[in-house]
């Protein structure tokens, strides 16, 4: 078993117990010693062990569309391990849907076994389930829950919660049960639900709970559904223009793949609102990197305030980043102030301060990423020298303290094809990976026409010697880093321009259109580009998460991403009756999952028609697609039908400035 999450706080109580908690059960920070594991979903043969089933398969076994698939996810909660069982529902009418596996209930009361415990992640809005048990002579024990959208949160429910028709529980019968199943029953719209390390809990029973972080601050309200919205039917708008795709599910003969992880900016102004549960949970989906500037101090007398400062933020963003973690940029400006000795001390006291504890022994989640300097401004030859030098003498200072750390540099302010040769070659053999911020531009009175053709290039409006990421990675091979070396976007957003308070000074990035953007860059350069941190965290005004907790279109474009076409995605081309710029497409293999993602650039609702090849026999699908005010994502599911040579989707529609991902899999597959 893996570590206990270490959660305090109620939410709820799970529907069917005898009454409401008055008072948090004891040992509600985790489970208690002597848990019995059923499946912490870290290998394919525990997810083989449930079988799916539904009213439409038993209707008609051989066409009928299947309600619920499971699989296994790499999303997983904060303490958690590398994978939880992904359990999909498409819509349902008057039906019934369920995962079931054996178990033997007998082991169970052997144990002493009072509870059944399980985290859950409910993904399209509050879930409502049932838990059943079950027996060899038919008797079927339920338990009905209510997942909140609240990120990751701790289901436990006693055995004698678990009652049958006659009104016996399932505790008084415990050796005879043999299954336990997840289970959906009347009509319902298309929803998500993970579960990870599923156990049987010891010790005396108590009232069904539902656990989540405790909110630093129990007064505030918060809103009550951060996560994406559910499904939603679909109706083509009469002023929709029309678009017909089409694309062949086949490998190329040099793949290319979908690379980029995904991240955010914070400052410490940020850390009040990473404290709060909804934002974490929100910040957890992305799986990010996070990243922090840290500006280096003159004179040492000024570092312990630094540290007063930035502790916090680390503390923070260290439990919202689990597996990728924060990444920490090291600034000081190159004109003198601070000297090079005086960088090279401060910045290893960082890796130091951050990367071991005071007996001297590294720490559990070290700091990995660490940048140095922060768009330097290169005037002269000198410029470039002084930068060159303060950058090396603080990553020989830096390693010598951490050897396992990546360094990089220089957040450049634009992919400027001087300033990085000059760059890579003043750094050899101490630079991991190359940096520099991408804005589509630096003033608000740029056209959606110029920022979408920056997106589309790579390149910022109105920097002349800027150069596409495609010409980045060959300076790379010039450098002899085309192996090792990485390429970072460590700050990105649709425009640069903001006010001294750090706002975004575009009022366009906080709408739909600025979700449009970021998809069109992430198709320009998701294949190319290893790291991408949008700017920022906190903020409306960047359309990312606001100050009441809710989140805006970049965000949820990012989640898009990160949910339906993640790194490792096979990308594959696709063809367009669309006008040139009117959309932006690509297609994708992950597994068995096969997407294609549309991003619709004009400011009126587009309905696509869409014709495939090389997609599995009866497949199903749904569409994934930013919900129009973009502030969450919808689902759509989707009628396949078999066409000449492949199968087609017809009635698809997007918003104005609208992002979706239709994602397809085989019918009655084990994905």
């Amino acid at each position: 078993m893996r570590h206990a999450l270490r959660w305090t706080g109620l939410l709820l109580v799970l529907a069917g117990a005898a009454g409401l908690a008055q008072e948090p059960p004891e040992a509600a920070a985790g489970p208690p010693n002597g848990t019995l594991l059923i499946a912490d979903f870290e290998d394919e043969g525990q997810i083989e062990a449930f079988v799916t089933s539904d009213s439409n398969r038993e209707a008609d076994p051989e066409n009928g569309r299947p309600l619920i698939y499971v699989f296994l996810s790499g999303l997983t909660p904060d303490e958690g391990g590398n994978h939880s069982l992904h359990m999909m529902f498409n819509d349902g009418d008057n039906a019934w849907a369920r995962a079931h596996m054996a178990v033997d209930g007998s082991e169970w009361a052997a144990a002493g076994a009072r509870s059944l415990r399980f985290l859950a992640n409910s993904y399209l809005g509050t879930l409502s389930l049932d838990l059943v048990l079950t027996t060899d002579d038919g008797d079927r024990y339920t338990a009905t829950v209510e997942i909140p959208s609240e990120g990751w949160v701790v289901v436990e429910a006693p055995l004698t919660s678990f009652t049958n028709a006659e009104g016996g529980n399932a505790w008084e019968s415990l050796s005879m049960v043999t299954g336990l199943g997840f289970e959906k029953r009347g009509t319902w719209r298309g929803c998500v639900l993970r579960i990870d390390e599923l156990q049987i809990l010891p010790g005396a029973g108590g009232t069904s709970v539902i656990e989540t972080p405790a909110d630093p601050d129990p007064g505030a309200e918060e809103p009550t559904d951060p996560d994406p919205r559910g499904g939603v039917i679909d109706v083509v708008p009469q002023d929709a223009y029309k678009v017909s795709l089409s694309t062949a599910f086949q490998s190329r003969e040099t793949p290319l793949y979908f690379r980029a992880y995904l991240g955010m900016n914070v400052t410490p102004a940020d850390v009040d609102l990473l404290e709060r549960t909804q934002v974490q949970s929100l910040v957890r989906a992305i799986d990010p990197i996070v990243r922090l500037v840290v500006d280096t101090p003159a004179e040492a007398s000024g570092d312990a305030a630094v540290h007063a400062r930035i502790d916090p933020l680390i503390a923070a963003v260290r439990r919202v980043a689990k597996d990728r973690g924060a990444m920490v940029c090291v600034d000081a400006p190159i004109g003198g102030e601070v000297t090079p000795q005086r960088f090279a001390d401060f910045a290893s006291s960082l890796v130091r301060r951050h990367n071991f504890g005071p007996d001297g022994k590294r720490v559990a989640n070290p700091i990995r990423y660490w940048e140095l300097l922060a768009e330097p401004i290169f005037l002269t030859d000198q410029d470039y020298g002084r930068a060159t030098q303060m950058y090396n003498s603080a990553a020989k200072a830096m390693r010598a303290v951490d050897s396992e750390i990546r360094l990089g540099g220089m957040a450049l302010f634009a992919s400027e094809q001087q300033p990085m040769d000059r760059v890579l070659r003043g750094t050899k053999g101490q630079l991991d990976f190359l940096s520099w911020h991408f804005y589509g531009a630096a003033g608000a009175s740029v056209s959606d026409e110029d920022l979408l053709a920056a997106a589309d290039s790579g390149l910022t409006y109105g920097v002349n010697d800027a150069v596409a990421p495609t010409r980045v990675l060959e300076l790379l091979r010039v450098a002899d880093l085309y192996e090792s070396g990485l390429l970072f976007v460590s700050e990105c957003n649709l425009n640069k321009v903001r006010s001294a308070d750090g706002r975004c000074m575009d009022p366009r990035a906080s709408t739909s259109f600025a979700g449009a953007w970021l998809a069109s860059y992430f198709v320009s350069s998701g294949s190319v580009v290893d790291v991408t941190l949008l700017s920022r965290l906190s903020g409306e005004s960047w359309g990312m998460i606001h100050e009441d907790g809710s989140a805006g279109p970049v965000y949820w474009t990012a989640r898009l991403f990160q949910e339906h076409m993640p790194r490792g995605t096979e990308v594959l081309g696709v063809r367009s009756s669309a006008q040139t710029g009117t959309m932006r497409t690509l297609a994708g293999m992950l597994n068995d999952r096969r997407m294609v993602l549309m991003v619709n650039r004009e400011n009126q609702p587009a309905e696509v028609e869409l014709t495939m090849t090389d997609l599995a026999a009866n497949s199903t699908g749904a569409l994934y697609r930013l919900a129009a005010d973009g502030k969450g994502i919808e689902r759509v599911d989707l009628t396949v039908e078999e066409a000449r040579g492949g199968h087609r989707v017809t009635g698809m529609t997007l918003p104005p400035y609208g992002v979706g991902i239709a994602e397809f899999r085989a019918r009655g597959a084990m994905p």
